[in-house]
């Protein structure tokens, strides 16, 4: 994982995060608003740490940056 992708919104969306979610429920639990929610969303989506679904995102437990 990159270090500029760990910051407190990432950490608030790890912390909050269950294992199939959508991203307006996460922006909605940690308090950010939906634009920023998707932007940080989207670049776990890159890192391979969420996986995209038709309506929302499913977090990868095997993935090698999310265990670390």
């Amino acid at each position: 994982m990159k270090i500029e992708l760990l910051n407190p919104y990432v950490i608030k969306i790890f912390i909050s995060l269950k294992k199939e979610d959508s991203i307006s429920s996460i922006s909605k639990r940690i308090n950010l608003s939906y634009g920023w929610a998707n932007k940080w969303v989207n670049e776990l989506i890159k890192e391979g740490i969420l996986k995209k679904k038709w309506r929302g995102v499913v977090l990868q437990e095997d993935n090698v940056s999310y265990k670390r």
